[in-house]
């Protein structure tokens, strides 16, 4: 009887030290384990709310400046032995290193307090309505590698707004002489197959530049361009297409205050097996608040710099950051800082001003011109820019 009573005890103390110890990680006092240590997290944390990533005073202190070194976000997975472990599901093939010269940083003023049009619980729900998860399974051999990444639906219709590094493996998707990979939309919690996607728009400028990318070991890039659209075609599931997708709006500004309050929306993959990412990723929606901002060449706000939170973690491209005073869209995450841990990583995102300058410049179109009539612009891009695009990735695979 007293064996049995102290065996209890000391299964009881265990599990409070474990849920201690990931209490303690999730706040940057202690440091991440190594991926292949840490493969998943308590179903809890998976489905962070508003609440579960306070930013400590000791974090605000360490995350301060800009620094030009910078990893995608997106995560990319081996297949092989069914994710046999989360060292393949990261490999070093997605790390960008942004050089100090093709970005500068732009002064800005300190936000004036404003009331909220817009309730938390609101914000939270709305943002992960259209939060969806992009997952692409190579399927042949070869250089590629699987990837998990996020978008965000700012049409009724069905429109995604992603990476282009995670948009051009759609290019390769019906590929005329055989699929090299198959992609899908899921949403939800966990996340689930739900939708078929076409690309509706892989910036050209992006992939001129960065075509190499999908081979190399070390890539550099700034996040410049990184930008594509996908559209909606058809469910997966026994569900039809709705009428009308949840969506979220998004706004453009001339500028942007430092410790502006954000929400940040992911599929943040990093700590967990690659089984796991495969059958029970959930969504995160992070509070978090805005550094810097950052200009390519043309002295626009092009790039704003978040402060660390849970959602700093491959996967996590491609997501989105939500004004908290608005609601608003203002950017997707499309790089971040290295970082032990995830509260001493900034998230990088691309301002829907920058995402608009792209667009002019290789459509001539505004953002609102072209999302106008979506069906005659995919079908002008799988007419005009798909074949050239999809042949300049090829060249790099051969």
């Amino acid at each position: 009887m007293f064996e049995l009573f102290f065996n209890g005890l000391a299964t009881l103390f265990m599990g409070l030290v474990f849920i201690c110890t990931q209490f303690l990680v999730t706040l940057g006092i202690l440091p991440v384990m190594p991926a292949e240590q840490h493969l998943s997290f308590p179903a809890p944390q998976q489905e962070a709310s508003l609440t579960t990533e306070p930013v400590t005073q000791e974090e605000s202190e360490q995350e301060t400046s800009y620094t030009p070194d910078t990893t995608t976000t997106t995560s990319s997975f081996s297949f092989d032995n069914l994710f046999s472990s989360a060292e393949e599901l990261f490999s070093p093939k997605n790390s960008l290193s942004a050089p100090q010269e093709q970005s500068a940083s732009l002064p800005t003023e300190e936000p004036a307090p404003q009331t909220p049009s817009i309730s938390a619980e609101e914000l939270n729900a709305s943002a992960r309505a259209a939060l969806v998860n992009i997952m692409c399974i190579t399927t042949q051999g070869g250089a590629l590698n699987p990837i998990s990444g996020s978008g965000m639906i700012i049409d009724p219709r069905g429109i995604i707004v992603t990476n282009a590094h995670i948009g051009e493996y759609f290019l390769l998707e019906h590929y005329k002489h055989g699929s090299l990979i198959d992609c899908v939309i899921r949403t939800g919690g966990p996340a689930r197959i739900t939708y078929d996607a076409t690309p509706l728009f892989v910036s050209s400028s992006w992939v001129e530049e960065n075509a190499a990318t999908i081979v190399e070991d070390n890539p550099t890039g700034t996040g410049e361009h990184d930008i594509a659209l996908l559209f909606i075609t058809s469910s997966k599931t026994t569900t039809p297409l709705p009428s009308s997708f949840p969506f979220v709006n998004y706004a453009t500004r001339e500028s942007y205050a430092p410790n502006t309050d954000v929400l940040v929306a992911s599929y943040p993959a990093e700590y967990i097996g690659g089984a796991t990412v495969q059958s029970d990723l959930w969504p995160v929606t992070a509070p978090s608040s805005l550094l810097e901002t950052f200009t390519f060449q043309t002295g626009s706000a092009d790039l704003i710099s978040i402060q660390g939170s849970i959602a700093s973690q491959h996967g996590s491209s491609g997501g989105g950051v939500f004004e908290r005073v608005t609601g608003k869209l203002l950017g997707i995450i499309a790089t971040s800082t290295d970082g032990a841990t995830t509260a001493d990583r900034q998230l990088n995102a691309i301002t829907f001003g920058h995402i608009n300058s792209t667009l002019i410049q290789d459509t001539g179109l505004t953002l609102s011109q072209f999302l106008a009539d979506p069906e005659t612009q995919a079908t002008y891009f799988a007419e005009t820019e798909w074949e050239r695009l999809l042949d300049m990735l090829l060249a790099e695979l051969r």
